[in-house]
């Protein structure tokens, strides 16, 4: 008997993958010529939106989860 698959989350994902961008945008112009907060601040904003296409297809939970992530960490620029 097979599982059926949830279909990956192209929507919730590459939205996710914006945020990421416009959080890329807004925080790296003070550190560009430092290349390892520059790493770091690359995996906080990438690693929500790959958790949505990997994780997100089979949990909804993790979907949440980055999700909540994502808003945190554009309420932390704002503010």
């Amino acid at each position: 008997m097979e599982k059926t698959h949830r279909p990956i989350p192209w929507l919730s994902g590459g939205l996710a993958a914006l945020v990421g961008l416009l959080f890329i945008a807004l925080t790296v112009p003070n550190y560009a010529p430092h290349p390892i907060p520059f790493g770091r601040i690359l995996a906080i904003a990438f690693v929500p939106a790959l958790s949505i296409f990997t994780l997100g297809r089979r949990w909804i939970v993790f979907d949440w989860l980055a999700w909540i992530f994502l808003s945190v960490l554009l309420a932390s620029v704002f503010l």
